[in-house]
This record gives structure tokens, C-alpha cells and sequence, in this order.
């Protein structure tokens, strides 16, 4: 950079500091004594790449109508690549085995840098810990990844104000559109996390 010239690049927030922050969105499905992890997205905050993978229906389909796997946005359910639908009706192939795609993300990240996972609620995040405990290997591929993880409902429980009334995260931020892709959800929750000029350590 020459002599008077500014720099583009822009600084870290104050909760983007320190370790790289990947925002994570996830759907899970909970029928009979089955637990399907649907969808997930992710956002890395240093390089802002994103990701977002949807399971197939799997054994659900021999469980579930067909209408109601329609309405969880499945396609194609018996073809042989089965599609998601993501807003404004554009599909995407579903992946053979989404935790693995998952971990592969935050792998990138994690072989040279510290990661921290952010989610939205605390239910989110026992549902994919749910998850990820059904296979050893994960668990161990998840605890040697993630350095930290912080939870913004977690955050507004402990908050000290009279209004601890919980709202989703397109109220929070006044999103007139709906939004159920998780991508796009990790998108948003980085704005909440951003937009709150905290750090991490007031998390």
C-alpha cells in the first residue's frame, strides 16, 4: 500500500475478534423415536465463506406422508437425488451424510486457526450435539475442532433487563421476508452478534 493510501480491508468487530466465528443455523426433526438432522448452514467470519447442506429424507420416508415431507421442503423424495427447496424455489442436491460435510467446514478452518461455533438457541445446539454423540468419531473430530461456543440465548437468559422474552431471530432484526434456509440464517445471526458490539468474553 503506497504512501497516503487507505486500506480497504476492514477491521474485525469486537465479537469477531480473536477466534474465527462460524455462525451456525440448523434444523432438526424429532418423529417417534426418530431424531433428523434436516439442514445446516455456516458462515466463517475471516474468510466469509458459506455453506449450507440438507440431509435426505432417509428412513423418513417410511414414516412420514408425503405431504408432510413436501412441507419439510423435500423434492424429488423418490428419486434418485433427492432436492431441497430453498426460498424463491431454488433447490439444491442433498447430501449422502450432512455431520461429515460439517466437520469438513469447520476442518478447513480449524488446521489453521481457532474456531468458536455461534447458534442462536440453546435448543440448536442440543439437537446437533444429539447428533454428532450418536457417532464416536465425530465427537472426537468435534472436541479437538471447536476451541468455544457461545449461545445467544444463553447471553439473553443470564441478561440483567426486565425483558427477557425470547424472540426469533427475524423479529430481533425486523426481517419482513421469511427466511427458513439455514445459510441465510447464519447470515443473520452474524448480524445480531455483530450489530451487538459486545465481544466474546461479554458472551
Amino acid at each position: 500500500m503506497g504512501e497516503g493510501e487507505e486500506s480497504t480491508e476492514k477491521s474485525p468487530s469486537a465479537f469477531e475478534s480473536g477466534n474465527t466465528k462460524i455462525y451456525v443455523a440448523t434444523e432438526t426433526i424429532r418423529y417417534c423415536s426418530i431424531r433428523k438432522l434436516i439442514q445446516i448452514g455456516c458462515f466463517n467470519s475471516r474468510t466469509e465463506e458459506q455453506a449450507h447442506y440438507a440431509s435426505s429424507p432417509g428412513v423418513l420416508k417410511q414414516y412420514c406422508s408425503k405431504n408432510m415431507l413436501q412441507y419439510l421442503k423435500w423434492r424429488d423424495v423418490h428419486a434418485e437425488k433427492q432436492t431441497y427447496e430453498k426460498e424463491k424455489r431454488q433447490r439444491q442436491d442433498c447430501v449422502s451424510d450432512i455431520l461429515k460435510e460439517f466437520m469438513s467446514f469447520i476442518e478447513k478452518e480449524a488446521k489453521e486457526n481457532p474456531v468458536t461455533l455461534v447458534f442462536f438457541s440453546i435448543a440448536e445446539y442440543h439437537e446437533l450435539m444429539l447428533c454428532i454423540k450418536c457417532d464416536h468419531q465425530f465427537v472426537n473430530d468435534f472436541l479437538n475442532k471447536v476451541k468455544s461456543i457461545v449461545i445467544y440465548e444463553h447471553y439473553k437468559n443470564k441478561a440483567n433487563d426486565k425483558n427477557k422474552t425470547f424472540k426469533a431471530i427475524d423479529e430481533l432484526l425486523g426481517v419482513k421476508v421469511r427466511v427458513y434456509s439455514c445459510d441465510k440464517l447464519a447470515e443473520l445471526l452474524r448480524q445480531l452478534f455483530v450489530e451487538s458490539d459486545k465481544s466474546e468474553h461479554q458472551y
